[in-house]
């Protein structure tokens, strides 16, 4: 994981994201953590990895319409922003609150509450798949990666 530990101190918060166990337990968590997310842990922990996501799957060519997924309050679309990217962008959660938070920054065409553990039933298919943070300890394993390959285009670009 991409962030800088000031202090060398690892923020409660994300000590508590990465010991989940179980959907009920992630989704109260999350509800809880929704409204601090981006002014605590995000800025507080100097967090890189949606940069780092970002400027990956631009340099290999990206190309819109992108399923941003797990993608919280929306860090990762406001790099990919920053960046130039004007593709269309979707957004996919667990958490409606954490949703709720992207959708106020108005970077998403469209706001997904879904499990990425279940077969996935999307209004579309996607060029590109982008995720930042979702793919570890206390929240999603690597037998999510074919559903999501189920709404990607052949030939999509996936930037984990």
């Amino acid at each position: 994981m991409l962030l800088s530990l000031r202090e060398g101190m690892m923020d409660q918060n994300l000590k508590g994201a990465l010991e989940l166990s179980g959907a009920d337990a992630c989704r109260e968590y999350y509800r809880d953590w929704a409204a601090t997310y981006d002014s605590g842990f995000a800025q507080g922990m100097d967090y890189r990895l949606p940069a780092h996501v970002a400027a990956a799957f631009l340099g290999a060519g990206g190309l819109g319409p992108v399923l941003d997924v797990g993608a919280g309050t929306g860090l990762l679309a406001e790099r990919l922003r920053e960046m130039g990217f004007q593709g269309q962008i979707d957004a996919a959660d667990f958490s409606a609150e954490m949703l709720g938070m992207a959708g106020q920054k108005r970077l998403y065409a469209g706001l997904f509450q879904v499990d990425i553990t279940q077969t996935l039933t999307l209004a579309r298919v996607y060029r590109g798949i982008v995720s930042s943070g979702t793919f570890t300890a206390g929240h999603v394993g690597p037998e999510a990666i074919g559903n999501l390959l189920q709404v990607a285009l052949p030939g999509a670009l996936v930037a984990l």
